[in-house]
Order: structure tokens, then sequence, then C-alpha cells
């Protein structure tokens, strides 16, 4: 305190400044500034370098649309100080070899996830639990349970494909409403495209990711026989909705969770357990290891650890022609449907699924080989919706491409293996009935032998 009983600061505002910028975390080329000065056309800011910098309005090299909601931007800003204040922050990226070659940007509220493991073994090869980890400590990756939304139809017609139903069985994609008592209102499910497609078979239904015929699809196989079903794959049945919005992917998973999941499908029908640590090694030369090919001889261990003995877990649990069924029609949805934008990696042994949420809260993506799965989530952290133009396809598909873009190289091709008890019969198209030697319109489909 001064002679008069004021309280002083032990820092300058500068050296205060200078500690919240070296808070701050760096993503790629942008550098975390605050502004101190706002002007129409020009930004005074600081680095965390300590220096002061000119940013001109003229020098940006996009322009900047203030975000009115989550369906509509403002025109282009015209003056800084219509839109920024001194203490803002904001992270920059310049290029000093051509003009116009400053990218401003502001941090996000949106949030993002992914999950990267290895299906055959549950080996973790990656996880990204959030776009900051200074800013917040919450791990998305293992702590979140938003709503599947469309990433959980593989799982829906999994089941049906097991209560009767086939790729070819006919449903029709037609107008619905319903007042269900579990639901508060009256409920009129829609395509996203907003358009009905008549009869639809359970093929196209997955690889367009058709949401009126998984309702009706959900309808008939009944929500109880679908739970025991899904209870197989480690859904759990009280957790499930009891409406038929489950169609639609209102039960909420972790990524990670959804990544085990998924596993099941990609490993042909078995289950895995996703792991961190490969092994621990003591100082007399015992080892606890954690990898699939090491459990039977560790199970004691692993049972202290997990609670339960996973070097059992090595026994199917789905048939495995129904998982090399979902498989074949997710590589087709990543070459044509709702995926197709995985066609960049220029490859074809990948299966993936779309998943939009109700209202856009939630959108996911998922692909796979054999020898590698990754899942990704996009939302925020209180759910609200992304916007009307937002699927997964547009936001966390591209998250999964940049990924494995980058990864590649080091990715085996591989192609699922195909059980024994399945039969290729050709099907009129048109009907989903086999074909009759006049049919024009016809394909080869998969059945149970």
């Amino acid at each position: 305190m001064d002679e008069f009983g004021i309280e002083l600061e032990a820092k300058n505002p500068f050296s205060k400044a200078m500690e919240f910028l070296e808070q701050q975390a760096e993503f790629k080329n942008f550098k975390p500034a605050i502004l101190i000065s706002v002007e129409d056309k020009r930004l005074l800011t600081l680095n965390k370098e300590g220096k002061i910098e000119n940013i001109l309005l003229v020098d940006l090299k996009k322009s900047i649309r203030p975000r009115i909601n989550e369906n509509r931007k403002d025109k282009k800003l015209t003056n800084f100080s219509d839109f920024f204040e001194s203490g803002d922050l904001i992270w920059l990226s310049k290029d000093d070899s051509q003009s116009n070659s400053i990218t401003l940007s502001i941090h996000p509220k949106v949030q993002s996830a992914l999950v990267s493991l290895n299906p055959a073994t549950g080996e973790i090869l990656a996880l990204v639990g959030g776009y900051n980890f200074r800013n917040s400590q919450f791990n998305r990756a293992i702590q979140a349970k938003p709503q599947l939304g469309s990433n959980f139809k593989p799982f829906l017609y999994a089941a049906a494909f097991e209560n009767g139903f086939n790729p070819a069985s006919i449903i029709i994609d037609s107008p619905l409403v319903f007042e269900d008592q579990n639901l508060e209102e009256i409920w009129r499910p829609r395509n996203a495209s907003g358009k009905f497609y008549g009869p639809t078979r359970l093929r196209e239904a997955l690889v367009q990711s058709r949401n009126v015929v998984s309702v009706k699809l959900l309808q008939e196989v009944s929500i109880k026989d679908a739970k025991e079903s899904l209870e197989k794959f480690g859904f759990y049945k009280e957790e499930l909705p009891n409406d038929l919005s489950l169609a639609l992917g209102s039960y909420g998973a972790s990524p990670m969770k959804n990544a085990e999941l998924f596993s099941i499908f990609a490993n042909g029908g078995k289950k895995i357990a996703p792991y961190f640590i490969h092994k621990i090694l003591f100082p007399d030369g015992n080892e606890i290891n954690f990898s699939e090919e090491k459990k039977s001889k560790t199970g004691d261990y692993l049972s202290q650890w997990f609670g339960t003995d996973l070097g059992e877990e090595d026994n199917f649990i789905i048939d495995p022609r129904i998982a090399f069924m979902i498989n074949d029609i997710l590589k087709e949805a990543a070459q044509r449907g709702t995926g197709r934008k995985i066609n960049d990696l220029g490859r074809k042994d990948f299966a993936a699924k779309t998943g939009t949420s109700n209202d856009a809260e939630s959108t996911w993506f998922t692909g796979f080989n054999e020898s590698i799965l990754t899942t990704v989530w996009f939302g925020y952290d209180n759910p609200s919706s992304l916007g009307n133009n937002e699927f997964g396809s547009t936001t966390s598909l591209p998250i999964w491409l940049n990924y494995k873009k980058q990864i590649i190289d080091t990715i085996p091709k591989g192609k699922f293996k195909k059980p024994s008890g399945l039969i290729a019969r050709k099907i009129n198209l048109e009907t989903g009935e086999l074909a009759k030697p006049e049919d024009e319109r016809v394909k080869f489909e998969l059945f149970l032998n």
C-alpha cells in the first residue's frame, strides 16, 4: 500500500499481459496477440515476444463476417471498431512473402474430439480431447457423451439383420406423424434433404442415411427386440431411449465408446478393449502387458485394472456375417453416400458413416478399415445448434480427412474378410426381390445363407 492506504498492483499491466499471452497456445502458424488499440482501419497488437505491431484492414487475407446466429453471418466488416475492442485476444498468421498476407482468428466456442485406434487390438493411436487444453482440461474424447445422431444407424441396421431383415428388404420412405406418449409433442421425422423417396432398400437407406426409413425400421423390429440385439454390442438397455427417436441416435456416448463400438464391425464381430499403455515393466523382470496378443498371459493383472478378465473376451459378440454386411454397406457409403468426400484419399478400402444429431447439435464421422478406426465428434459443450447447413459431412469429416491425409501412407490397405455362410444373389433394385431373367435393373446383394 502507498502512504494513503491504496493497494498498489505488484506487477505493471505490461507484465500481466505478457504472462497472460504466455499461457495461450499457438495453433500451427497462428500466434496469440492482445489488442492494445482499435481504430476503424488499424489494430495495434501486442504479441508473445513483446512486440507491438500494426495490423491494417487492407492487409487481411480474408474478409471478416461476424456471426449473427447459427444460420446467418453479417455483412463484411469494413471497420475494425464495429467488432473489436481494446483488450480482445486474437490469433494472427502472417505470410511475409505476399501482400494481403494476414489471417486473423479468434478462439472458437465450438469444440471437437478425435479417437483413433487399432480395431483389431484396441491400441489407441491418437486421442484429442478438445481444441485447447490450456483453456479447458475437460477431455471430451472420454468424458463427454453427445448424442450419436446418424452414427448410431449401423447398429440399428445390424439389429434388424439379426431379426429377419436383409439389405434388400424394402421400407416405404413416406411422411410420418407420431404422437408417442414418451415424446412431449407431435413428432414428424424427416430426411435431411426434406424429400421422401418411396420404396427404399435398406442398403440404400443406410448408404444415404435416410431418417424416415430408419424410424420405420425400428418400429417394425420393435424397440424391445432392437435393444436386446444392441445389448450384445455393449449398449446398456437401461440407458437407451424407450421411444422411436432411438433410430436417429438420441442415445449419447463418448467418442471413445463410439470407437469401441464401431471396432466390432471393423474387427469382424469381435469386441476389443481400448488401452493406452502397452506394457508395464517391473524391476524384477515381470511385466503387465496390455496388448491383445499377450492378454491370455496377463489376464489376472488385467482383471485388477479393468475389473474383468479381458483375456477371455476373444469370442464373437455379433454374427460375423452381419458385421461383414454392415462393413460392405458402409464401404459403399464412403464411395457414393454421405461420406463420399473420403474419396479425396484415393483409397477404396475404408468404410464410413456420417452422423448428425437432432438440430445439428452434434456431428460425427467414423471411418475405418481393418488396420485403423477413427471417430470425430464436433459440437458445443453446452448443446446448441451448429446451424441448418452443418452436418457430419461438413464439420467432422474434414477433420477426419485432414488427420488421415497426414498418415495415409502408413496405413496398410485392407480388405474385410468375407466369412462363410454368406451368399450373393441377384436382386431387382426396385422391388428388392430375387431378380427374374427379364428384369433390367439388377444387382448382386448379400444374404445370410
